[in-house]
């Protein structure tokens, strides 16, 4: 499953509209959170794009987000498209990469 989310996102078949779901779901989760938690690492991260959304929402938060059922998670996000099997799935992508990137694993571990 590494890179499946690059792949997911970079995938030239994708519907362009999921694309452009993920990106409003990374800036709205991104806007809620507590400015200051995020920490910064000298570690590389394995996969820069799914490292991007590790590094940019606090990660609590953002499985919290993806886990809501379909109808509050359509109440709190109004506009933005994503069922709940594509929001299951990049949770299942951004567990996997937290504990197997090394720099990922580590910002996390440290909040």
């Amino acid at each position: 499953m590494n890179g499946m989310l690059a792949a997911w996102i970079n995938n030239p078949l994708l519907n362009i509209e999921k694309a452009v779901e993920l990106q409003k779901l990374r800036r709205e989760v991104r806007s809620r959170i507590i400015p200051g938690r995020l920490k910064d690492s000298k570690l590389t991260c394995s996969q820069p794009i799914v490292g991007r959304w590790i590094n940019d929402c606090d990660y609590p938060f953002l499985t919290e987000t993806l886990a809501l059922t379909t109808a509050v998670f359509k109440q709190e996000f109004r506009g933005i498209q994503l069922s709940h099997e594509e929001r299951k799935m990049l949770a299942t992508i951004l567990d996997k990469h937290t504990r197997e990137c090394a720099r990922c694993g580590y910002v996390e571990q440290s909040r």
